[in-house]
This record gives C-alpha cells, sequence and structure tokens, in this order.
C-alpha cells in the first residue's frame, strides 16, 4: 500500500489551488495544518454519524446515479458532488465510479464493500453541507493569505482549504483505514492515468515543499 502523510496529501490539494504559485512557503504549510484542524473540529462534533441520514434530515436530496459509466479515459472524473439551490440541497453519486474505487481499493488489500466508498463520499459532501448551511467557508476560517502579484501582494481566501478540511473530516468521521485523497491517486494509478512511479515522485515534491515551509516557519 502506498502511504503519504496527510500533510503532503493537503500540499496536493494546495498545488492545485489557482493561487498556489503566489503563496509564501510558510503560508503554505499554516493553511494546510490549519484546513486539517478545522476538519478535525467539525469531525469531533460529528464522531459516529451516519452522514446520509444526517444530510437527508437536513432536507438534502441523495441521487445514486446507476446508468453512467466509468470514462478510463478522463483524467478528471466526478464520483460524487453537492449542489446548493435556493430550495434545497441535492447530493449525487455515481455508483459505476464509485463502484470502480470500490474494486481499485481491494486491489490494494482494503477489505471495503460499496457501502463504504459511497460513504465516505458522503461524509465529504456533509462536511461541504455544514460550511454552506453555517455560512462560512473554511478558507474564511483559515484567514486571508497574501498572495504574491505582479506588482504587490493582496489577501485572498483559499478555496483548497475547504477540500482539505472535508478529506480529513470524512476520514475522521468514518474511521477510514486511508486518506480519501489517497484513494483517488490509487484509481488514478490503477487507471494508467499515471504510473506509482509519477505519483510517488508527485508525493515527493508534495512533502519535500511540507517541509520547506517547516524550515521556513522555524526561521
Amino acid at each position: 500500500m502506498i502511504s503519504v502523510p496527510a500533510e503532503a496529501l493537503g500540499m496536493l490539494d494546495l498545488m492545485e489551488d489557482p493561487l498556489f504559485p503566489g503563496l509564501d512557503p510558510e503560508d503554505r504549510v499554516r493553511s494546510i495544518r490549519r484546513s486539517i484542524d478545522i476538519g478535525r473540529a467539525c469531525a469531533a462534533q460529528h464522531l459516529g454519524c451516519d452522514p446520509e441520514a444526517d444530510l437527508v434530515r437536513a432536507g438534502v436530496v441523495i441521487r445514486r446515479i446507476e446508468d453512467d459509466t466509468v470514462r478510463l479515459d478522463h483524467a478528471s472524473r466526478i464520483q460524487a458532488q453537492i449542489f446548493y439551490g435556493p430550495d434545497a440541497c441535492r447530493v449525487e453519486l455515481h455508483m459505476a465510479e464509485l463502484l470502480h474505487k470500490q474494486e481499485v481499493l481491494t486491489t490494494y488489500g482494503l477489505d471495503v464493500d460499496l457501502d463504504w466508498v459511497a460513504r465516505l463520499h458522503l461524509a465529504h459532501e456533509f462536511y461541504h453541507f455544514l460550511e454552506f448551511s453555517g455560512g462560512r467557508r473554511t478558507g474564511d476560517e483559515v484567514g486571508p493569505i497574501r498572495v504574491r502579484g505582479f506588482l504587490r501582494s493582496r489577501p485572498r481566501v483559499l478555496r483548497s482549504a475547504s477540500e482539505i478540511a472535508a478529506h480529513t473530516f470524512a476520514e475522521t468521521v468514518t474511521g477510514s483505514p486511508i486518506h480519501p485523497k489517497l484513494t483517488d491517486y490509487l484509481v488514478l494509478v490503477s487507471d494508467g492515468t499515471m504510473t506509482e512511479e509519477e505519483f510517488a515522485h508527485l508525493a515527493a515534491t508534495a512533502q519535500a515543499r511540507v517541509q520547506e515551509g517547516t524550515s521556513h516557519e522555524d526561521l
């Protein structure tokens, strides 16, 4: 089983953020750690919860889409998504993608079923629902981050903070033996979208950036 530290996986989320290139190394690490802490704190209030039952109780419609197919030729594929509307919210689960993920995780030695994979994704979307219903994004709680521009720096809110916290929340409330972000990369490796060596290099780059930011914090 491939192993990657949580902060490095958070860095992978942050590296996908459009603001990433303008962030100072120490701000990268600080925002990742704060996002993880926020996700854990929220999870502590919902330990043992049933994400689907809680969503339904809050009026969220859960749709299991059964007629879609797995597109192995697409690097970015939607497995679950939450939609916000003026009258109601809904979560869509793409069951073919979730079944495919379950099969991939099984090949890596994880004894999980389709319901478990669905619950992991529902927990992730439940976190986003809690953000939405609370009226405050995780990036707001992390606080403005100074982003270097062409002529000056200015404070901005990181969208990736929400994903980092949601992954942490889902991992914690479900007691998952594997970080949710890592499950996505295992699928990409299994599908041949990237090789295991390419992922190992990407993860090592992320970990090096964590260490770089940590060393700057210590100065």
